[in-house]
This record gives structure tokens, sequence and C-alpha cells, in this order.
């Protein structure tokens, strides 16, 4: 986790899960690590992208790489505070044509402790299905292993603030007394979204090709920057994760600041050189507490 220092502005992180959901402020006592209650703090970027594309589904050989064309991106300046300690993290949403809402379909993350929890409150997703039906054992133990943890420096995620901070940026944690106004998204490696049976047509019949779809993309190297575009707003929500079957029934209430802030993307892969811009989000002081059923 890195500091960087700057000479003048600063900011903050969105985007959820499914959100999603973590931020830094002062641990709650009695929520040890291994506690089925956890607190996240964090600063959180979320963003739509709009991408070019010589096709949806299926993959079409030449022209641009084939990849979704509609994501929803959300990444965490996980803070040193939070229940399983600091945290750089990435979530990938795609549309459901089913559901009819985006639905995450990759989560990338630097602590292992936090890919356990996301394995555990998005069981039976396509984040993480580990007991597929017996009629399709060719698809392995695990039909949408989409939990990956990777190393701290390949995927890098902090803010860069002034204020009582003197300047100075801080990578996993973030300071109450000054304001964020720069938050920074460094991925360094390609990593698979594995989606062999991604529902299209939820009136076919189960395990027949009319109802199923291979939507499986790899996500690049990519870099974001978002930056803060106004005063922002006190935000909150309470949620549960039961609307799926074999959902965890977790419940999720969070609290945040949320700013507007202008998106410069760059994914090469497939973008080419030149960056994108694009309008999110940016939470700040973002605190989420989770209680199980």
């Amino acid at each position: 986790m890195k500091k960087k220092i700057i000479f003048g502005i600063a900011l903050s992180l969105v985007l959820v899960i499914v959100s999603s959901i973590f931020t830094a402020v002062p641990a709650i006592a009695g929520n040890p690590k291994d506690s089925a209650e956890k607190t996240y703090y964090a600063t959180i970027g979320r963003v739509f992208l709009q991408l070019p594309s010589n096709a949806t589904y299926p993959a079409k050989a030449g022209g641009t790489p084939n990849h979704p064309v509609e994501l929803l991106i959300t990444v965490f300046d996980g803070g040193r505070r939070s229940t399983d300690g600091p945290y750089d993290q990435l979530i990938v949403d795609m549309w459901d044509p089913i559901a009819a809402h985006f639905t995450p379909v990759l989560a990338i993350t630097d602590n292992p402790s936090q890919a356990d929890f996301i394995k555990k409150i998005y069981n039976n997703t396509y984040l993480w299905y580990p007991s597929p039906t017996p009629l399709i054992p060719m698809y392995g133990p695990n039909l949408f292993p989409n939990v990956v943890l990777v190393q701290p420096n390949e995927l890098e995620v902090w803010s860069e603030t002034k204020g009582t901070d003197n300047g100075y940026g801080h990578k996993g944690g973030f300071s109450y007394e000054s304001k964020s106004n720069v938050l920074k998204v460094n991925l360094t490696k390609a990593v698979k979204s594995t989606l062999n049976l991604f529902i299209i047509n939820a009136s076919a019949p189960s395990f027949t090709p009319a109802r199923y779809t291979n939507a499986t993309f790899n996500l690049p190297p990519l870099n974001m920057v978002f930056h803060e575009l106004d005063e922002g707003y006190p935000n909150e929500q309470t949620e549960v994760l039961d609307s799926w079957l074999g959902a965890s029934r977790y419940t999720v209430k969070e609290t945040w600041t949320e700013l507007s802030a202008r998106v410069d993307i760059k994914i090469p892969d497939w973008t080419g050189l030149f960056g994108l811009d694009f309008l999110g989000q940016t939470r700040e002081n973002c605190v989420a507490k989770f209680y199980p059923p």
C-alpha cells in the first residue's frame, strides 16, 4: 500500500458488489476478524462504461476484441480499520437481461479474508457458485469461480489527499480531517470472468442451448482516475441479500458522502492507446456494516 506526495488538490471510491461497500473509520469493539458481523470503511469509485466492441455475445473474429459493451465498475480503497484490514478491490457488474439490472460477475481483491467473505455473502451467484447441479459436471466443481485474489502490486487503489494530511496521498487509509479529491486505480494483470452458462432466456428449458450463452471475458490491465466535480451530499442505504436461491440473507447498512466525478479510463487492449472519459461518482467516508441473518 503506497503513499504519494501531491501539491495542490485532493479527493476519493465507489461500485459495489453487489455491489459493494467499504471504507476507513474507527473499528467497532467486539467485532473480531472472524466474526459473522463485519464493518468496512472505504473510499469508493463507481462508473458505468459503454465501450466499443465488434460483438457482445458470442465473440466474432477480427476487429476490436470482443467484450461486454456495458459494464459497471466499482473500486475500493479499503481502510485499515475494516474488520478484515486494508484492501484494494475492484468489482465488475454486467447487464443481466433476465433480472433487468446490473449483476456482479467479477470481484478482484488483494485481501484473502475479504475474498472469503465475498464468496460467503454472494454464494450461488455469477461471482461464486461452488455447488453445481450433477447434470452439468463438465463445467467443474465451481460454475462461476469469479472471486479472484491478486497480489498487492497487481491491483492498487489509492486516494490522494491534502488538508491536514499536509499534501500526502494515503493508500489504504482515509483521514477524516482532510478531503480527498483524486482516486486512482491501477490493475496490472488480465483477470478472467468465467461465464460459460450466462442465462439469456429464462423461458427456455434448463440445460438447453437456448437458455444460455458463453459470456466469458478477460478484464485487461487498466488505469482509472476519478476527479471530484462537486461538494457532495450525505447518503445511506439498507439492503438484504435475499433475492436469489441460496442467498446469504446478510443485511447491509451503508452510509457515505456521494460526489459526482469525471473518470479518465485507459484500457489499451479494448480501446487502444487513447483514454476515454465518463461521468461517475465517488463515495467518501463510506461505512458498510454486514449483519448475518
